[in-house]
């Protein structure tokens, strides 16, 4: 066969094939994408700018504004949305389609539809209605506003379209706020006041008192103060007069510092309850925001939290120690360098030690975990002490008595100690000198 030859069968097969596929697969495709189409309740419609739901229990209507293309509430209040809700209602309302026919008409009031459906939405100039679920339980019943037909779709689409504007309204109490751009945070209640602060990438307490908190704690309790959602909203407008009518009264300021000098605060407000254990309701308003909200009692508890919860634990980081001293009775005392890599045995004896022993030292002291704060006058010192030094600093840690289990710790200088539930650090007060040594 020639190469001409070669070259026109070659043509041929690709314009059969052209033409297999635009008429075999690309209509049918086609003709297949508008018998679904036909079957959306919203055919045609795939931009929604503007909708409006009606329920038993009541109606929202939403829209985007044209310039900021923000979604707002805009009946039966102007507020702002919860922009997730809106988009799940968005997805619902342009993917629902009917599966089945169930009759050529009927009476509305068999199907859920009369005296008024579980859901009627509007938008882009169509309405649909979704009414009760099948007695077999396989989806719901729907009809297309000029359409006498009854149809099937799926129940879900009813769970997702049926909302009321407390669904739909944007729940958050404060605007969004980066806890790492956070200062300060005062929380000011009737058991006294509590005031976080940002120094470099730690939080500390500056009262009641000064210590160092824990950066975990601290992160959370602050993430759920300012991610607080309203169960409900108590008035459109905060007003003294509301909180009177209301039997509340303020329990908690909460004020929120920001790295950029921005300020926010919160006010917290509770009715007590008949047997005054827990409020009855918990509400709160804010600087930047005109609802009174009515919040859950978890805010209440969580701003009662005492000041020692929000304490760092873990106090001694002496994992990075290059030198250390222990010291007790008797006029004991060992000493450890760091240098060139590995630890060496000072006093009373010279050499290599075993970099394996004494990293378990430092690492059961890193690790150990404060039960109790105490500041009272009951310490009994045991007679050892452990310095560790990283560069020029220096931890002096002090052992004391064991009570009920516990051992007394305390930073020397200090009259705070804590109670630690670790035995083991004992096991190096009078260490064995040999297991320091290094076998090799």
């Amino acid at each position: 066969m020639s190469w001409r030859k070669t070259i026109i069968l070659a043509l041929a097969l690709l314009v059969f094939a052209i033409g297999y596929w635009w008429f075999e697969i690309h209509l049918k495709t086609k003709h297949l994408r508008a018998e679904i189409e036909k079957k959306r309740l919203l055919e045609n419609v795939y931009r929604i700018r503007r909708f409006r739901i009606e329920t038993r229990s009541g109606s929202v209507e939403v829209a985007q504004d044209s310039i900021t293309k923000r979604w707002n509430v805009v009946f039966p209040v102007f507020y702002p949305t919860d922009n997730d809700e809106v988009q799940n209602v968005l997805r619902a309302a342009l993917g629902v389609r009917y599966t089945d026919v169930i009759a050529d008409s009927g009476n509305p009031s068999d199907y859920g539809f009369a005296p008024s459906p579980w859901v009627k939405f509007s938008a882009e100039g169509k309405t649909f209605y979704l009414g009760d679920e099948t007695p077999t339980h396989n989806g719901v019943y729907a009809q297309i506003d000029g359409d006498s037909r009854i149809l099937l779709v799926d129940k879900q689409f009813r769970t997702d379209l049926l909302k009321l504007p407390l669904d739909l309204r944007d729940k958050s109490i404060l605007p969004e706020i980066d806890v790492a751009n956070l200062d300060t945070v005062k929380i000011i209640r009737p058991s006294g006041k509590i005031t976080i602060t940002r120094k470099g990438f730690r939080w500390w307490l500056t009262s009641p008192i000064i210590a160092m908190a824990s950066n975990k704690v601290v992160d959370n309790m602050l993430n759920k103060l300012i991610s607080a959602k309203a169960f409900d909203f108590a008035a459109e407008n905060y007003a003294d007069s509301t909180i009177k009518k209301l039997k509340a009264k303020i329990y908690a300021r909460i004020i929120f510092y920001m790295s950029d000098s921005a300020e926010y605060s919160m006010n917290i407000y509770i009715s007590d309850s008949m047997n005054d254990t827990m409020p009855e309701f918990v509400y709160a308003s804010t600087n930047v925001k005109n609802p009174l909200f009515e919040i859950s009692e978890d805010i209440y508890n969580l701003i009662r939290t005492p000041a020692e919860l929000l304490r760092e634990r873990r106090l001694f980081r002496v994992g990075d120690a290059d030198r250390f001293v222990i010291t007790g009775p008797k006029n004991f005392k060992f000493e450890c360098k760091f240098r060139d890599g590995n630890w060496f045995l000072i006093y009373p004896d010279s050499g290599k030690a075993n970099n394996s022993e004494i990293s378990k030292m430092l690492d059961r002291f890193d690790a150990l975990f404060v039960d109790s704060f105490v500041n009272d006058s009951n310490f009994k010192p045991s007679g050892w002490k452990f310095s560790f030094y990283i560069g020029t600093d220096s931890i002096p840690i002090l052992i004391g008595d064991t009570l009920n289990g516990e051992i007394q710790i305390k930073k020397d200088g200090e009259k705070e100690y804590y109670l630690v539930q670790d035995k083991e650090i004992l096991n190096y007060c009078e260490p064995d000198r040999k297991k320091f040594f290094n076998p090799y």
